[in-house]
């Protein structure tokens, strides 16, 4: 399976922080003021995410042992969850505290709400003409859907970038527990991400030590794939 990465390839951090409820409704406002004068930039946009994983969970169960060298693979696009998609694919590489990301243009897919039992996006068509170093990628799995609400924000001096993701939404990609994707699970959470290049790591504790809450080693999609399968071992009990 393909891991290597060209050596000019840039590496950044992401940081990742969850927001308190109690001021998550002002998080807009707490950005702007920290040090480095943050602004909004972008309108807010939905983002939407098929991951994909091989059949016993690889990717998964790096990410929960915390493997120094480790991947994701996700088909990405953003709007209307359903419907017309113009997606891409995305390979996110992490190396220790950094991380770098692959993107790879796929063929658009037409994504209805209906179960995925009938393979309504036709993955295979997607990724078939795939460069053949990536041809691995064919042998994965659906393996979580979720979307979320995004806002962005970028500093004064264009080093630092600041995602915050509201409204995370989880769909069943198993008939097993439900037969189509009305059904959803919703996590109550605001997820802040600070992003900037390695070299810029010096300068980054003038924001995080800015936020009244701290560092936290989260996954979407590790929260994504544990919500579910908890939901589907409690149906199995009943």
């Amino acid at each position: 399976m393909e891991r290597k990465v060209n050596k000019e390839t840039v590496w950044r951090y992401e940081r990742k922080f969850i927001v308190p409820n109690i001021i998550s409704y002002n998080i807009s406002n707490l950005i702007k003021s920290t040090p480095l004068c943050f602004s909004e930039i972008y309108a807010k946009r939905v983002v939407n995410n098929i991951y994909l994983d091989t059949p016993n969970y690889q990717f998964f169960k790096e990410n929960i042992n915390g493997l120094s060298e480790r991947k994701k693979v996700r088909i990405r696009w953003y709007g209307e969850t359903f419907g017309d998609i113009n997606p891409k694919l995305e390979i996110k590489y992490k190396s220790g505290n950094v991380g770098t990301k692959k993107t790879l243009q796929i063929s658009p897919f037409n994504f209805p709400d209906r179960s995925l039992s009938v393979n309504p996006f036709s993955l295979s068509d997607s990724i078939r003409n795939l460069p053949l170093n990536y041809h691995w990628i064919k042998s994965l799995r659906v393996s979580l859907l979720n979307s979320y609400e995004r806002s962005y924000y970028l500093s004064f001096d264009k080093m630092f970038r600041i995602t915050v993701d509201k409204n995370l939404l989880y769909f069943p990609t198993s008939n097993s527990i439900k037969n189509d994707f009305n059904y959803y699970l919703k996590e109550d959470s605001t997820i802040l991400e600070l992003k900037y290049l390695k070299q810029s790591d010096l300068d980054a504790d003038l924001i995080t030590n800015y936020f009244p809450f701290r560092m936290t080693r989260n996954s979407k999609y590790v929260n994504g794939i544990r919500l579910i399968h908890s939901l589907h071992s409690r149906k199995q009990r009943y």
